[in-house]
């Protein structure tokens, strides 16, 4: 008999689930399962992880390389019951140079075995700092936004909040070639971050203003609900 720790078993199983949802080649069609759809309710402040497992079959969600690049969530799981690749941004952090490397590896993985993938989209966009310069960021997304244009297996993209400039473009905008792009109604989507398209279109609005900040917050949610709004 052999012995291994609690953690080295859910890997083991974490393992086997993976392999299960893949083809056995590229030519062959991913398995179906039977499946329970979980039911669980999100918002607008929820993680990317629990919008995955709102989505997600139940128990069926596996996570690659959570400690690589966590700006970016990639993950197998099943969708009534199809093997589907998951890609997700995480809000709360800027799109870096390892989140780009590792998703547009997991999207031609996919590619590669046909298996459809689902993204879901909330972020202000790409970090921007000299260290992600010098970590490669403009290559790492270069490939990410090359990664999504050719791949040829079904792209659905979802809008579940921020949508701004080049990330949105290439991970939901036409240049991703998505079969499928939804929003929530909630969304915000701009080719130009809010702030910076109040200082552009509506700068005479900002003219005279007593409390300048003030006024642009207020714009800059206007400009939200109406310019950027997926209605």
């Amino acid at each position: 008999v052999h012995l291994v720790a609690a953690d080295d078993a859910a890997a083991i199983e974490s393992a086997r689930k993976v392999i299960g949802m893949l083809p056995s080649n590229n030519l062959s069609i991913a398995p179906i399962f039977d499946f329970a759809a979980n039911e669980v309710a999100v918002t607008a402040n929820s993680s990317a992880k629990e919008v995955i497992n709102a989505v997600a079959d139940v128990d069926s969600l596996v996570e690659l390389q959570p400690g690589f690049g966590a700006c970016m969530v990639t993950a197998l799981a099943t969708i009534a019951g199809n093997p589907v690749g998951v890609v997700a941004t995480d809000k709360s952090t800027p799109i870096c140079a390892a989140g780009a490397n590792k998703a547009a590896r997991f999207v031609r993985f996919c590619d590669a075995f046909n298996l459809p993938i689902v993204t879901f989209v909330d972020t202000k966009g790409f970090e921007v700092s000299l260290a992600t310069e010098l970590a490669g960021s403009i290559r790492e997304m270069a490939k990410l936004a090359h990664a999504y244009a050719e791949a040829t297996t079904a792209k659905v993209s979802v809008v579940t909040g921020e949508a701004y400039g080049p990330a949105y473009t290439m991970l939901a905008g036409k240049s991703s070639n998505a079969d499928v792009a939804v929003a929530w109604a909630g969304a915000s989507i701009s080719a130009l971050k809010p702030e910076t398209s109040v200082e552009l279109l509506w700068h005479e609005k900002l003219a005279g203003a007593k409390n300048l900040s003030a006024a642009r917050a207020e714009l800059v949610e206007e400009y939200k609900n109406t310019l950027a709004s997926p209605f």
